[in-house]
């Protein structure tokens, strides 16, 4: 059995009443909350973690640029990582992480996708929208990346992260 958007106490609570194999939380580089919470229990039942929204949004692709507007009938539009506050830090991460992924000869995507599968038990379930996306994605499974990178990843990543909330809700409607 698997679950979706639980806590760490909504799935203390399940797990009294049947074993579960899977949760799967929004997670990424640039939104996290999910190892503060509901990822000790996972772990410690070795749970699945399939990260939904690893791109977070796409944003972790790189090609929403500093002054970039979604429609507002894009549910992006109130993605909370475009907060005027925070939205500076997530393009200055962006750059940061880009000679990372050049090492690798990967997209910021791919560099992304690698991040969350570096995770024990851990999968990521991309959106794409045609098959060349599809295939990018899909190479993202085969970069290994060194320990000292993933740690500045982390570091990286944080200092968007560090600017939100606990709130687990990648929107604000």
């Amino acid at each position: 059995m698997g679950v979706s958007n639980f806590s760490a106490g909504q799935l203390k609570e399940a797990l009294a009443y049947a074993p579960i194999d899977s949760i799967q939380p929004p997670y990424s580089l640039f939104w996290r909350q999910f190892e503060n919470d509901a990822a000790k229990v996972s772990q410690k039942e070795t749970m699945t973690t399939l990260a939904y929204s690893p791109l977070a949004q796409g944003v972790l692709t790189g090609k929403f640029g500093p002054d970039h507007q979604f429609d507002k009938k894009d549910h992006r539009a109130k993605l909370r990582l475009l907060d005027p506050e925070i939205w500076p830090t997530v393009q200055t991460a962006l750059g940061e992480l880009k000679p990372i992924a050049d090492k690798y000869g990967a997209a910021l995507g791919q560099l992304a996708l690698a991040w969350v599968l570096s995770h024990p038990d851990s999968c990521a379930i991309a959106g794409a929208r045609n098959a060349e996306q599809v295939r990018e994605n899909a190479a993202a499974a085969e970069i290994k990346i060194e320990a000292e990178d993933l740690e500045e990843m982390d570091q990286i990543g944080k200092t968007v992260t560090d600017r939100l909330d606990d709130d687990p809700v990648m929107w604000a409607f």
